[in-house]
């Protein structure tokens, strides 16, 4: 990891960048038929648009330690939406990605979400009993 031995201001206490990371999950919905590409587009989108949201002391330990990501999906929009509750009663950071219909989805449709990034554990309390993508 570069910079390893960098130390950072996170919640107001020094922290030691070897010895943190963040992670960032993306949950697509498998109910919406995507093609590979449109779906990856929606994924890079959602993934951009969490990374701008983060505080700048979450986003340089982020991208400084690899830009951790995991990739699952749920079966419909009511389990996408249930997910996102459960991530912002967490106090999680969410973006939510719409498309927006210029080609083969609907204007509006939401493809799929974003969390953190955050601390691994509790984005792994968040997916972790979901199946990769």
């Amino acid at each position: 990891m570069k910079n390893e031995g960098q130390v950072v201001i996170i919640n107001g206490k020094p922290v030691l960048l070897g010895d943190l990371y963040y992670k960032m999950a993306i949950i697509v919905r498998k109910d919406i038929d995507m093609r590979p590409g449109k779906m990856g587009a929606q994924v890079a989108h959602a993934a951009i648009f969490a990374d701008r949201g983060a505080s700048p002391e979450i986003k340089k330990v982020w991208e400084e330690s690899g830009e951790r990501l995991v990739l699952v999906k749920v079966s419909s929009l009511e389990e996408l939406i249930t997910r996102k509750t459960k991530a912002e009663l967490a106090g999680v950071k969410v973006y939510v990605q719409t498309d927006a219909g210029l080609t083969d989805i609907e204007a509006g449709t939401i493809t799929c979400i974003a969390l953190g990034p955050d601390a691994p554990e509790t984005i792994d309390l968040m997916v972790g009993d979901l199946k990769l993508y």
